[in-house]
């Protein structure tokens, strides 16, 4: 570990900041950022739809995302959405062109990525559908985050959606105290990669004076640390050792969106914005509570929330958050939990939540309508189409006003999120396997690669080996030769029951075809693989 450097223990002059060239620190430790699902167009369209605005069909729109890096978002996006129109604009020409480099092998001829400054957006960009500014509001000056919030009005059309994430007090208010120690720490470093190596010695060095210590002061410099620890350098350098990060409250945000004609529309993550999730101690206060922003408010102060993610409309809507089961008409589900207790054992289904949250379902139709639901993916399937794969006629309505009752609750906890339409092109059974192609050549560039869900997957070493291979000329017997191949040279070490790898792969090639089989059906179902015909070229 890099030991904190004792000149940089005493008290010095005010944090100067990084890099003041275009990109900036950026170009030396590039911030790719990520998959973000809840930024998808089919999910902002959604959650529009839902309250009240009709948004556009994703599938056809035009979409703009301010700050796009390396493209890690907006690339799958344009994958996913072949007739769409996507723009991305980033700062940094280093990473703009490593971004570029990717469009271009990909051939995604409806996606343009372009060098400017968010200053810089006007009328010659055209208006957009769906406007994108994910992790940059909080890490840029007082006179940018006012051009974002113009931009995610006047580029707007009509019925579009803006979504804005940003650091929020009061949450964040101890992570500042340990930001200025590392500023102040890391002052006068010339380069990115020192100042972010001596941030973290420094902060281990910190986190380890007073171990046993619970007042707020170390238990936050603990926290940081435990928290920094799992994440990349480049979020560290962003969010800790850049020159502006200006948390809000949900207040001050409002008010800066309103003076540019926006208003809120919803959180990102939906069940953020449900008083009933905060539990009945904290409702009985929320319930008295009079307006949806002074309910968010108070909900941050009960949470101590430290970010945001909000979808902000034109101030003409007329929104309607009155959630029903009749709400969901016309909707797609997504399922976002995982079995914990079938059915057959206690005569209940058990499902627990990507947020931990769990539900116990004793109603026969509604176990099977969940089970139905876990194994449609990658398909979303309507309230309708649920409502039958779950034994009940088509078009019986007690059935399915039962099913959305309980798919709104679901939607609301977390257990499930509502699509616009439709997200993956899911492959028939039967036929020669096909990547993804974008998934195949995510391969080269880091160990997740992007699913057709907007999701970003963390193959297995069998799976990236059958990802690989299945470029649609292959049937399921020549897998299985790849497979065995891989095996034979090393490149693979694959356990089945026994603690030791399989070291005669030729001797089990039964064995292995079913694991193929298995890993292809598992793979289809995370949206990694799709049918032949259209798609982006490798």
């Amino acid at each position: 570990m890099t030991t904190p450097d004792p000149q940089h223990l005493s008290d010095g002059p005010a944090p100067t900041g990084g890099d003041p060239r275009p990109g900036g620190d950026y170009d030396e430790l590039p911030y790719e950022g990520g998959i973000f699902a809840v930024t998808h167009p089919d999910h902002l369209a959604a959650l529009g739809r839902l309250f009240g605005v009709p948004a556009v069909d994703p599938r056809k729109a035009r979409v703009l995302e301010i700050g796009c890096s390396v493209g890690t978002n907006i690339l799958p996006m344009a994958a996913g959405l072949p007739e769409a129109e996507l723009v991305g604009m980033d700062r940094s020409p280093v990473q703009v062109a490593i971004g570029e480099a990717r469009r271009v092998q990909l051939g995604l001829g409806n996606l343009s990525l372009r060098v400017a400054d968010i200053l810089e957006i006007d009328d010659s960009w055209g208006d957009f559908d769906y406007i994108i500014c994910h992790g940059v509001y909080s890490w840029v000056p007082a006179p940018v985050r006012a051009a974002i919030l113009r931009v995610c009005h006047d580029r707007l059309r009509p019925n579009g959606v803006s979504y804005l994430s940003y650091n929020v007090m009061p949450g964040w208010h101890a992570m500042l105290g340990v930001r200025a120690v590392l500023r102040a720490h890391t002052d006068g470093l010339g380069s990115a990669r020192e100042r972010v190596d001596q941030a973290r010695a420094f902060l281990a060095w910190l986190a380890d004076l007073e171990p046993q210590s619970q007042d707020p002061w170390h238990f936050a410099l603990r926290a940081a640390h435990a928290d920094l620890r799992g994440r990349e350098d480049s979020y560290l350098l962003h969010e800790y050792l850049a020159p502006v990060n200006e948390p809000c409250t949900f207040v001050e945000l409002l008010s800066a969106a309103r003076e540019v004609g926006l208003q809120y529309l919803a959180e990102a993550d939906l069940p953020t914005m449900i008083p009933a999730n905060c539990g009945d101690k904290a409702r009985e206060v929320l319930d008295q509570i009079n307006g949806q922003a002074q309910s968010e408010e108070y909900m941050d102060l009960l949470r101590g929330r430290r970010f945001r993610q909000t979808l902000l409309v034109r101030d003409h809507h007329h929104l309607n958050r009155s959630l029903r089961g009749r709400s969901l008409a016309g909707f797609r589900f997504l399922p976002r939990f995982t079995r914990v207790e079938e059915p057959e054992v206690r005569g209940q289904l058990v499902v627990r939540a990507d947020n931990e949250a769990e539900m116990t379902l004793r109603d026969p139709l509604l176990q099977r309508a969940f089970l139905a639901l876990d194994e449609s993916l990658p398909r979303c399937p309507s309230v309708e189409a649920l409502s039958v794969a779950a034994g009940a006629p088509p078009g019986d309505e007690i059935a399915e006003e039962a099913l959305a009752d309980a798919m709104i609750a679901a939607v609301s906890r977390g257990f499930v999120d509502i699509c616009a339409g439709p997200r993956a092109r899911v492959p028939a059974p039967g036929q020669r396997p096909l990547t993804w192609p974008l998934a195949r050549a995510w391969l080269a560039w880091g160990a997740a690669v992007p699913s057709q869900l907007h999701r970003s997957v963390l193959p297995s070493p069998l799976g990236r080996v059958v990802l690989r291979a299945a470029d649609g000329t292959r049937d399921i017997d020549e897998l299985l030769e790849v497979l065995l191949e891989a095996l034979r040279s090393g490149e693979l070490e694959l356990y089945l029951s026994a603690p030791e790898p399989i070291t005669d792969p030729d001797a089990r090639r039964d064995e292995l075809r079913e694991v193929v089989e298995l890993q292809v059906a598992e793979l289809t179902r995370l949206g990694l693989l799709c049918p032949p015909g259209p798609n982006v070229a490798v």
